[in-house]
C-alpha cells in the first residue's frame, strides 16, 4: 500500500525517522507491506514499512526495484 503523509504529521513521528532532506512543509509517502489495519483515527499499523519518499514515483520505482512479486490494486 502508497500512502501519502501530510506535512503537519511530521513531528508526531519523530524527527529522527526522517532524512535532512525533507522540509517540514512536504509531502512524503510510505510503503507498507504486508497485512495491515487502519485505527479509528486512520493509523495504519502494517507488517512492516519503507523509508519516507518525497515523490510517488520514488516510492513506485523502490517497490518495483525491490520487490519481486508486486501487484497494486488502485482500487483502495
Amino acid at each position: 500500500m502508497l500512502v501519502e503523509q501530510d506535512p503537519g504529521n511530521l513531528s508526531s513521528l519523530g524527527s529522527a525517522a526522517f532524512s535532512s532532506t525533507i522540509g517540514k512543509d512536504s509531502t512524503i509517502y510510505y510503503l507498507h507491506f504486508g497485512k495491515y489495519l487502519i485505527d479509528e483515527q486512520g493509523y495504519i499499523s502494517a507488517d512492516s514499512s519503507s523509508r519516507p519518499f518525497l515523490s510517488i514515483q520514488e516510492a513506485i520505482s523502490y517497490a518495483e526495484r525491490n520487490i519481486e512479486i508486486l501487484n497494486w490494486n488502485t482500487d483502495q
